[in-house]
């Protein structure tokens, strides 16, 4: 009896063992995963944030100018 439990229980440590690797594995392939989700939208939004800046700015140069037109009209 002691031999059967002995060798079941080695059975389960062994599984135990194989799937603690496969986990840690998975974790791994997830971390990297997200840290190139992360570049991505690091980089697509710096894009973006650019753009708006830019356009932004180009708001504010023609409401500037619509300004000192009102102004003179004035």
């Amino acid at each position: 009896m002691d031999d059967k439990v002995f060798d079941l229980l080695e059975k389960v440590y062994i599984e135990l063992q194989e799937t603690k690797k496969e986990v840690k594995d998975d974790i791994k392939n997830l971390s990297n995963r997200i840290i190139k989700i992360e570049i991505l939208i690091e980089n697509s939004i710096a894009v973006k944030i650019n753009s708006l800046f830019e356009a932004q700015m180009v708001t504010n140069e023609k409401l500037a100018k619509v300004e000192q037109k009102i102004d003179k009209i004035s």
